[in-house]
């Protein structure tokens, strides 16, 4: 079997286990998200780390046309939006940074959809909205590395605030780690047939 057909069939088990992890409730469709590439509606999913088995629940939500820059080398990796494939809940050892986030929110005297519209206007975009900084607020996500340095340039901090911050978002992304070892259930695999079904079913093939 050649090389690019080999690819082809890793590309499709990778689609498989995220459609199945979609219609399992472990993944949100992509549908429901902001691009990690300019913010727009997603559509897709994209694998940022490969099509090894390990790495097939590995995605971002990309609209269509990011996700073909992306594939031909014209647009960075959205590596930071990387999905969770567990239920949102508070985790222990994360509160620390939503109360802090709220903190120097309100200090500032900026509602959540302010942060959004504030990244907007300032071409900064990563999907900042008033719904994710609910969430980030509420301790039911976090957000990504490149969010929290927009969320600090947009809030305006001072090297201190940024450093106590930075601090509070590490300690909370460790937390994230632990808890998405210990509670994701385990990958499935499928075979070349079964992805194939798999997909079918999903996108609706004859």
């Amino acid at each position: 079997m050649n090389a690019a057909r080999l690819h082809g069939l890793a590309q499709q088990r990778a689609a498989a286990a995220v459609y199945a992890a979609v219609a399992e409730g472990r993944l949100p469709h992509a549908s429901t998200l902001p691009c990690e590439g300019c913010g727009a509606p997603a559509v897709e999913h994209h694998h940022h780390a490969g099509y090894e088995p390990a790495h097939h629940l590995d995605v971002t939500a990309v609209c269509r046309k990011c996700h073909r820059r992306i594939h031909n080398g014209t647009l960075p990796e959205p590596r930071t939006g990387q999905l969770r494939t567990k239920p949102a809940r508070r985790l222990p050892g994360s509160e620390p940074f939503p109360r802090w986030l709220l903190e120097v929110r309100k200090a500032r005297k900026l509602r959540q959809l302010d942060l959004g519209c504030m990244a907007e206007r300032l071409d900064l975009g990563c999907g900042i909205h008033q719904v994710r900084v609910s969430e980030w607020e509420l301790g039911k996500s976090r957000p990504s590395l490149r969010q929290f340095r927009v969320l600090c340039q947009v809030l305006g901090l001072d090297a201190g605030e940024q450093a106590r911050g930075q601090e509070l978002w590490d300690a909370a992304e460790i937390a994230w780690e632990r808890a998405s070892k210990s509670s994701a259930p385990p990958l499935r695999t499928f075979t070349a047939r079964e992805a194939d079904a798999v997909v079918r079913a999903f996108c609706g093939a004859p």
